[in-house]
């Protein structure tokens, strides 16, 4: 019987030593795929049809998995190289320079960074599992 180090379970990419480099490699790779689509698209839509398509195609490859691999289980450089991407397509969708700060635009927008995403999944996840949690 061969034993692999890598496999995919449910769109989620689990290796042996539970790393997620190769999951978060792959979630990059789409998420690179949809900032193209939606910078070559918001010449020609409106910023509303703009802010939809983010979050049909981008934001929920983003979030997919997310309690998993995210701020904690991924490690700050895997998920910096993510938020990357998201700062990038945020700010080509409002047309502003690469040196903007984006942090305004988030708010405008009223758009969650990576960070905020991972605080949010685990919280629903407690708040959804809360009576399962041990108390001591």
């Amino acid at each position: 019987m061969d034993c692999t180090t890598e496999m995919k379970f449910l769109g989620i990419h689990i290796t042996d030593t539970l790393r997620w480099h190769s999951h978060v490699q792959l979630v990059a790779s789409k998420l690179n795929k949809a900032a193209f689509m939606i910078k070559s698209l918001k010449d020609i839509l409106s910023p509303n049809l703009i802010r939809n398509i983010y979050f049909t195609k981008f934001h929920s490859l983003l979030r997919f998995g997310i309690l998993f691999w995210g701020e904690g289980g991924a490690g700050g450089e895997v998920t910096t190289r993510i938020l990357r991407i998201q700062k990038r397509v945020i700010k080509s969708t409002v047309a502003e320079s690469t040196r903007t700060s984006c942090r305004q635009i988030f708010r405008v927008l009223n758009i969650l960074t990576l960070v905020s995403l991972c605080i949010l999944e685990v919280i629903c996840y407690i708040r959804i599992y809360f009576m399962y949690i041990a108390r001591n």
